[in-house]
């Protein structure tokens, strides 16, 4: 299925939903200079995760999501992910949960992207298994 932001959707007794998102311009400080990446930005979508099933879902790495920029793939960063942590608590996605959504529980947070500064339309695919990558939901994003 398809969705926008904040309406759930169901696959394999996994649901997800897109609370939101947030965009930051992509800036980095080396021996105090401050330099801006004029072409990219930073592009959080907020992500919640509840695991239906009776056993833990395992949520490794970035792997279940794909994001698609005006039809193009985005490749996700690890250091993407260390600054997702910078502009919320937590990131969807780390070590201190072992990657994994309890049965029954619920994870949300953060996934971090680098997109072009002038995109208008993005899509995050979610794939609950790895190994059948035909069988996905998406959300749709429009810049604002």
């Amino acid at each position: 299925g398809t969705a926008g932001v904040n309406t759930p959707l169901t696959i394999d007794g996994i649901t997800v939903k897109v609370t939101g998102f947030e965009q930051k311009n992509v800036t980095a400080s080396i021996a105090g200079i401050v330099g801006t990446d004029a072409n990219h930005k930073f592009l959080f979508p907020e992500v919640t995760v509840q695991n239906g099933t009776d056993r833990a879902f395992y949520l490794g790495g970035a792997s279940h999501f794909m994001l698609l920029v005006d039809g193009k793939e985005v490749t996700y960063s690890v250091p993407y992910a260390t600054a997702a942590a910078w502009y919320y608590k937590h990131t969807l996605l780390d070590q201190d949960t072992n990657y994994s959504v309890p049965a029954g529980k619920e994870r949300s947070g953060a996934l971090a992207y680098a997109v072009p500064t002038d995109w208008k339309q993005a899509e995050l695919r979610f794939f609950p298994d790895l190994s059948d990558t035909n069988k996905f939901i998406t959300f749709i994003l429009t810049s604002r």
